[in-house]
């Protein structure tokens, strides 16, 4: 169902191509715990009040702070826990909106 739900958004609402939006879900796949998060995103457009937060980031702030879209602040946390210092370093040097 959360696959599917992903799927549908990044298909249909955001106009991503199919191949794309199934290698986006192979990472979430890897973190049920944000995939359950993007999902209740999506059916909510409403970020929650006890996010996850990964190196002190939630997706609600990487989308405040940066350029992100909200499936980008997510696929992000999963590159901040996955690779966190190059992904801390990358925030650093140029994602933050000044």
């Amino acid at each position: 169902m959360s696959e599917e739900t992903i799927l549908n958004y990044l298909t249909t609402e955001l106009k991503i191509p199919k191949k794309v939006a199934e290698n986006n879900i192979v990472k979430f796949k890897r973190h049920p715990d944000i995939m359950d998060e993007f999902v209740d995103w999506i059916k909510n457009r409403a970020f929650p009040e006890n996010a996850i937060s990964v190196e002190g980031y939630t997706a609600q702030l990487l989308n405040k702070t940066t350029f992100l879209s909200v499936v980008g602040s997510y696929n992000y946390l999963i590159s901040l826990r996955e690779e966190p210092e190059e992904s801390l370093k990358d925030l650093k040097e140029g994602f933050v909106i000044e």
